[in-house]
């Protein structure tokens, strides 16, 4: 079992993550106090994309992680994400309990909006010309999880 459970929350035309903590109660109720307000203060790690539509010109797309923080009572630690390119820029975070899953959850979820910005305009992202994300695949992973047992 994970440690966390993912969530994609949809407010109106938003969409916003949360994870929570599956042993204890869930944190999308305070979703609006914690998320409502997201700070990108410094980038951690930077990677460009170039994005080929089907039809149309193809254009750079800069994906950025920033630096986890700590907010609320009890302390939930954000991990905010840009992801900028064509006529489209946009700030989320990915939530935990602790920078490390925070963090971890944020490299994950940046797939999950790639992917999804690909099949949304119809096309497909390059990195160093191969047409690879380069970034963790849950559907693929294996390993163990914290108590040693397989994740």
């Amino acid at each position: 079992m994970l440690p966390f459970n993912l969530a994609l929350v949809r407010t109106g035309r938003q969409r916003r993550a949360v994870s929570t903590v599956s042993a204890g109660p869930p944190y999308s109720s305070t979703l609006g106090g914690i998320m409502g307000d997201i700070e990108f203060r410094q980038a951690i790690a930077t990677r460009k994309y170039t994005f080929v539509p089907r039809t149309g010109r193809r254009y750079g797309v800069t994906v950025s992680i920033g630096k986890p923080y700590s907010r609320g009572r009890p302390a939930q630690w954000l991990c905010p994400y840009r992801i900028a390119g064509g006529r489209k820029s946009k700030v989320f975070a990915m939530a935990g309990v602790d920078s490390m899953q925070a963090l971890l959850l944020a490299t994950q979820i940046l797939r999950v909006e790639l992917e999804y910005w690909a099949r949304k305009e119809k096309g497909r992202f390059l990195y160093d010309g191969k047409a690879e994300l380069f970034l963790p695949d849950l559907r693929t992973a294996k390993g163990k999880g914290p108590r040693g047992n397989a994740a």
